[in-house]
Formats: C-alpha cells, sequence, structure tokens
C-alpha cells in the first residue's frame, strides 16, 4: 500500500511507515523458500523441486528472471531461442507435473520504447522462443508515468520527482 517511489526516496508519512512495518511483518511470516543460484538448468530446476515441493509444501513457483535459466540439452547449445523454448516448456512441465502455478518474470526488448506510446507487445518478449505458446497468461506491464516523464526530460520541460506512476496492466491471453 505504500508507493514505492516514497521508499526508495525514505519519504514517506506516518501512516505510510506504519503499513510498511505492517507489511513487512506479515511477510516475514509467510513460508516463502528462495533458492539463490548463479545460472540453473531446467533440469537442475525440476530435480531440486522434485524433493522440496513434497517437503516444503510449495505452493507456487516464482522464476525471476527466466533469460536466467538455461538447458541442458545439445540442441539449447546452439541456439538461444531454442534454449529459451526448452526452458519455457520445462516450466510448463513442472507446473503440470507438481499442480502448481508458475509465474516467470522475462525480459522486454527495447524495441517497445520506439514505439509511440512504449506499449510492450509479446513480440517484445526477450528470446521469447514459445514463452506466449506455453503460457497461460501473459502480462506486459507499462509504466505510462516513467516514459512520460522519461519524454518530458528529454525535451527539457520537467525534472525527475518521486510522483507516482500511472502504471497499466496489459493482460494478453496467450493461445
Amino acid at each position: 500500500g505504500v508507493a514505492m517511489g516514497k521508499i526508495a526516496t525514505g519519504h514517506f508519512s506516518r501512516k505510510d511507515t506504519g503499513d510498511y512495518m505492517k507489511a513487512a511483518a506479515e511477510l516475514q511470516r509467510a513460508k516463502m523458500p528462495i533458492l539463490v543460484s548463479g545460472r540453473l538448468s531446467i533440469q537442475e530446476l525440476f530435480a531440486e523441486l522434485r524433493h522440496k515441493v513434497p517437503e516444503l509444501g510449495i505452493k507456487c513457483l516464482i522464476v525471476d528472471y527466466l533469460q536466467r535459466l538455461s538447458s541442458d540439452s545439445k540442441k539449447a547449445a546452439q541456439n538461444r531461442n531454442v534454449e529459451m523454448s526448452e526452458v519455457s516448456s520445462g516450466l510448463k512441465d513442472i507446473a503440470i507435473e507438481f499442480g502448481i502455478p508458475v509465474i516467470a518474470l522475462a525480459q522486454v526488448g527495447r524495441s517497445a520504447e520506439d514505439r509511440p506510446g512504449c506499449i510492450p507487445q509479446l513480440a517484445d518478449l526477450r528470446e521469447s522462443g514459445d514463452i506466449e505458446a506455453d503460457a497461460d497468461f501473459v502480462w506486459l506491464l507499462h509504466r505510462e508515468g516513467y516514459y512520460l516523464r522519461k519524454k518530458k526530460k528529454k525535451a527539457g520541460r520537467g525534472h525527475d520527482d518521486d510522483d507516482e506512476d500511472e502504471d497499466e496492466i496489459r493482460d494478453d491471453n496467450a493461445t
């Protein structure tokens, strides 16, 4: 309930401080095992989850971020798009095998910034392979306020302040 800009700058009210502390306490009590790895293959992740899901009662997997995963297959070693396709289908297999939702954050290419309004599209997913084919939902985040401020700053008519962004979430159902 507290704007990220306020948290980043440290400029928030007593009410914001209370809301922030309450949320932090709730997160601290939540059971959220975190697996940290520099570079993990989809096959290694699958093997790790085979033990961790039943042991820890994992109910959701969040991958931050998709392009950090790799594949051990020989085909994937030759082509990054093939590799991302295998990673994407591997995450779909994980969701099915363990009966848990998988949320994968993915990088969007900079080509959206060249488009009027800077609104991302499915084609902007980096090394997308079959991400949109494997996904049940694809959400593309768009920070309109960020791009408006950037445009004003470039034109020399504004300055970067901590106003709240007018963010938009686009929900494109992948088919």
